[in-house]
């Protein structure tokens, strides 16, 4: 019968082969994590893509409905329907303090 003994050197051996897979293993498992949170990056930078081409078209059709509803309004009638006064000379309030450096002064 032949026995096998293991030496100082096979363990060493052993050891450094053992690690090795052990990081080889850690490695391939990280790979894949990154590699599922790429694709899930991907995945949302598409939706979020989309999205905006959604939002942007609906801003667009809401410009044109503004633009149109805008476009026949005759401010004459407008102004007249409501009740108010087109003022041919307006008077503005005036301010008669000017602020210098934070303080006023007449």
């Amino acid at each position: 019968m032949t026995v096998i003994e293991f030496g100082k050197k096979d363990l060493k051996t052993n050891f450094a082969i053992s690690l090795l897979m052990m990081v080889l293993v850690i490695a391939s498992v990280w790979g894949i994590l990154i590699y599922n949170r790429l694709i899930g990056l991907r995945h949302d930078i598409a939706s979020a893509k989309e999205t905006l081409e959604n939002y942007q078209v609906k801003n667009a059709e809401l410009k044109n409905q503004l633009y149109q509803i805008l476009d026949g309004v005759n401010e004459e009638a407008l102004l007249a329907s409501s009740g108010l006064i087109a003022d041919k000379s307006p008077q503005y309030l005036k301010n008669s303090h000017q602020l210098v450096s934070g303080t006023a002064t007449q």
